[in-house]
């Protein structure tokens, strides 16, 4: 199973990290990104994931978006 995140479903005021920043105060959190994630994480199928649109010149103002992002990512896919 290959799964997808396009950043650019975010909340933009939440994580602004993604190339249209037309999804302010839209979609859903990272918190519940990173829980679907997890769920398709534990698939035994699970093999790829990918992330698109990810635009980090787009976080200047929230130094802390593109670590916290890297970090959720990398906590779900270590475990």
């Amino acid at each position: 199973m290959a799964v997808h995140l396009d950043v650019d479903v975010l909340d933009f005021t939440e994580a602004p990290l993604a190339e249209n920043t037309d999804g302010r105060n839209r979609g859903p959190t990272l918190d519940k990104v990173v829980a679907a994630l997890s769920v398709a994480a534990r698939d035994p199928r699970f093999r790829v994931f990918s992330v698109g649109e990810l635009n980090p010149t787009r976080s200047v103002g929230q130094p802390d978006a593109l670590r916290t992002f890297c970090s959720a990512v990398a906590d779900v896919l270590g475990s």
